[in-house]
């Protein structure tokens, strides 16, 4: 018998791509065809990893100073329809479909929905979490509704869309999101998703950098930070105040430029999972996956939350006294002097215990593993 056709449904930056595409790879391991439907720019990373892919729109855009509402009337709510134009095209070739939907991603709902797919919702970080569905504003619910006519399902009320699924699996640990019953129903926290590279060291010109000046701070801007230059200031101001080294990570690198300082390099990228343990402390904007591989890494993270999932997680590793909190507007050089200082002398069991719990788990196998047991049970009530 040919195994069920999964195809995962997602959409943003290559944070919100890597544990979905991590997850699809194990379940190919297991045999099963996976196709992963998101923006254009993650088409080389899922084909990498042997998913087949498809389309929704072209890269996201970007995420500084963008108009909400613009972005998803111009391009959340078209990748919602191209999703459901892909999964109609699958079922009308006969493909038996089941859906791995990333919470809130409304074209993977819904084209369960339309199809009568059996599904799982996949949450990356528990701010994501909302007991009665996610919620919709009157803007966008016109647009949702219009849609929904022209396809043949029934208009949305109120505030929130349910999301009916089989099971609600958090892509983080249990203490980590603390979720409960109401919020979470049927859930399940399966760990942090890794999609670790072939590569095994850092480059040798970073190896040198770490040997010459000692554990650098690292500063890890992601896509989100709004203001680029200030937060690249403030690294510079803080490295020339501590004489401290320093390693500025962004794809913003061309606009902040080098410089002369041989102890501040600016780079878009370097393997986090190989950085990280060498560092004295993670600066960052509190992404979810950052959080993951600095509590792999048993490294102190300073958060700088500015939008969405952020500020929660910020609480959550303050609760869990691995890192601490600041807003933007308040970072400074002295600010990251005290948070450095705090972070040399705290105790670090709680660091290391994180990190023993994350290294413990294969959260893609645990992940799997829910997915195949949901599965079967839709094939059972149709015996």
């Amino acid at each position: 018998m040919q195994k069920m056709h999964i195809v995962i449904t997602t959409a943003g930056t290559s944070g919100d791509a890597i544990p979905f595409v991590a997850i699809g790879k194990e379940l190919i391991a297991r045999g099963y065809k996976v196709t992963l439907m998101t923006s254009r720019d993650h088409e080389m990373l899922a084909r990498k990893n042997g998913l087949d892919f498809m389309p929704t729109g072209d890269a996201d855009m970007p995420q500084i100073g963008r108009d909400e509402r613009a972005f998803f009337r111009d391009q959340l709510f078209p990748a919602y329809v191209m999703i459901e134009k892909h999964i109609a095209t699958l079922r009308a070739n006969g493909e038996e479909v089941f859906g791995v939907v990333r919470v809130g991603n409304w074209g993977g709902l819904m084209a369960c929905e339309r199809h009568q797919l059996p599904f799982v919702i996949m949450v990356p970080q528990p701010a994501s979490i909302w007991g009665y569905g996610q919620p919709i504003c009157d803007e966008d619910r016109v647009l949702v509704n219009n849609w929904r006519h022209s396809i043949g399902l029934h208009m949305v009320t109120g505030y929130t869309i349910p999301e009916p699924a089989i099971l609600t699996i958090g892509l983080f640990p249990d203490w980590f999101g603390f979720p409960d019953t109401e919020r979470m129903p049927r859930g399940i926290c399966t760990g942090f998703p890794f999609l670790d590279s072939d590569q095994k060291v850092l480059p040798p010109e970073i190896e040198s950098f770490i040997e010459n000046y000692g554990p650098p701070v690292v500063f890890t801007a992601g896509t989100g930070v709004q203001d680029i230059e200030k937060f690249a200031g403030v690294a510079r101001e803080f490295q020339r105040k501590t004489d401290r080294p320093v390693i500025f990570l962004s794809h913003y690198c061309k606009t902040i430029g080098e410089t002369e300082n041989t102890m501040f390099r600016v780079l878009p990228f370097l393997d986090h999972r190989l950085l990280f343990p060498s560092a004295a402390m993670v600066v960052h904007n509190g992404g979810i996956g950052v959080i993951a591989q600095a509590i792999r890494a048993a490294v102190p993270q300073l958060v700088v939350p500015l939008v969405w999932d952020q500020p929660d997680n910020r609480d959550r590793i303050e609760a869990l006294g691995i890192g601490c909190g600041i807003e933007l507007a308040d970072l400074s050089a002295t600010g990251l002097q005290l948070a450095l200082e705090h972070f040399e002398t705290m105790d670090r069991k709680p660091l290391h215990l994180a990190a023993a719990a994350v290294r413990g788990e294969n959260a893609a196998s645990l992940c799997a593993d829910q997915i195949e047991s949901a599965i079967a049970k839709p094939l059972k009530k149709t015996a």
